[in-house]
This record gives structure tokens, sequence and C-alpha cells, in this order.
């Protein structure tokens, strides 16, 4: 059994989708597979995709168009083989030595569900602008960072256990969190009783994109956090499912070499 699934989905990304996809292959810990989503690009990432198949155990799945992060990385979760997941955005780089820390501090702390670490702030050019250090240790720091309508977890640095996220329905297809929907996925796994931790060091390069999510829908943004944060502390989310008819092989391409 493969130990970790990787997840990279991408729209547009070819400007830095390179970088992003050798940093997993330079990973010291090599026992994962690597899922790649091409969600309707119409830049050149799909082509910068296609050179990868040629690596062991890769796989890319390929939307009719573009259908969005929520439901491509829940495509990607149902395929997964792994045990634990890592996300790895297509923008992002991931330190050398990641994979290998997360994998061992899961492996050594069974009652900790899903973690993340720091991370360094890089421009479009690759330029360090910056540090993230505010991800909480524990899950009652994390339950304060949420109060202030804080994420704590850095989304393209996190890994967790595929189990316990399939088990409470995987990622939300609400349209109104799209924007939030890792928040959201934090908040249902800490009102479930799930433990999360982050590594007090940054494993990542975390890529302030100026066609990211995060600047072109910042409003939206905003507006799901708080929707998601009061509804965490009346604890009452919806119930999610995640339906793998709504994801069979008609509706999106496995794409082979």
């Amino acid at each position: 059994m493969i130990r970790l699934s990787v997840i990279t989905t991408v729209f547009n990304a070819a400007p830095y989708l390179r970088q992003s996809l050798d940093s997993v292959f330079a990973q010291t810990f090599n026992d994962f597979e690597l899922i790649l989503v091409n969600d309707g690009s119409t830049d050149d990432s799909r082509n910068i995709m296609l050179e990868y198949l040629d690596f062991p155990n890769v796989r890319m799945l390929e939307n009719e168009y573009n259908e969005g992060i929520p439901t491509s990385r829940n495509r990607a979760l149902l395929a997964a083989q792994g045990e634990y997941i890592a996300i790895h955005d297509g923008d992002d780089v991931s330190f050398t030595d990641r994979f290998e820390k997360e994998v061992d501090y899961l492996d050594k702390h069974d009652d900790i569900t899903f973690l993340g670490s720091h991370a360094q702030k890089i421009n479009h050019n690759g330029d360090t602008i910056g540090s993230m250090v505010y991800p909480p240790k524990t899950t009652l720091e994390a339950f304060r960072l949420i109060r202030l309508k804080l994420n704590p977890i850095i989304d393209p640095s996190c890994m967790y256990r595929k189990e316990a996220v399939l088990k409470i329905g995987g990622y939300s297809m609400e349209e109104s969190i799209r924007t939030a929907l890792d928040f959201h996925l934090w908040c249902r796994l800490l009102v479930n009783n799930y433990k999360m931790a982050n590594l007090q060091e940054p494993l990542i390069y975390y890529r302030v994109n100026p066609k990211g999510v995060t600047r072109t829908e910042h409003d939206k943004m905003v507006e799901a956090t708080d929707i998601i944060e009061a509804i965490f502390w009346r604890r009452n989310f919806e119930h999610v499912s995640l339906n793998p008819k709504r994801f069979e092989q008609d509706i999106f391409t496995e794409v082979t070499n």
C-alpha cells in the first residue's frame, strides 16, 4: 500500500508549475503517488503535466472544463490509494523534507488526524517576501485562532489521514464557502473531535500569486470565513456526503502515457 497520495489540482499555473512539481520529486520521502488534476487549464499547464507522466506513480485526471478546487480535490481524494493525503498546490514549493517530517509526525502521533506547518512567503518571481508563523501548535490554540477568523492550517502545507476526511464527506461542494473550503474542512474535523497540529517550522514556500483566489476573490473569502466561523461555534454544520457516482469515469478522463 502506498503511504502517501499527493494531490495537485491545476488551473492555469504554467509559469510556476515545473518548479512546483520538481519540488515534489526532490523529496527525501519517496513512498508516494502524485495525482495531478488538470482543471480545464487554457495555458500550457496540461503539456507541462504530461511531461511528468514518465515519473513513477504519477496519475493525471483531466476535467472537461474548469470545475473548481472542491470538485477536483474530491475526485482525486476518491482516486487516492495512500493512507495519508498531502495537498501540494501547483504554484507553491515544498521543502525537500516536508513529506518525511509530516509522515513521521502522523506515524508517531496516532491522536493527530491533520497537520500543517509554517511557511515562507514568496512572490511571483520566487523572491522571499515574508514568513507565515501564526499556525498554532495544538488543537486548543486552533480554537482560539478560529475565534479571530484565522485559518489554523496553511492549506498547501497540510497532510491528513484519508479515512477520517472521507468519513466526514470530503470537501464541501457548497458554493457559498468555495473560497474557504479548507477552513470549512478543518472546522468540520474539529467539531467531530479530531485533533490537529502544526510543525513549528516552515516546510513550504507559499506563493503570493496575483491571480490566485486569495487576491482575486478576497471579499468572497472574507464572507465565507465569517459564515464558517459562525457555524463552527454553533456546531451545526450541515451533513456533507461524498457520492462516488458524481465522479465516475464518464465525467472526467484519466490521461495515460
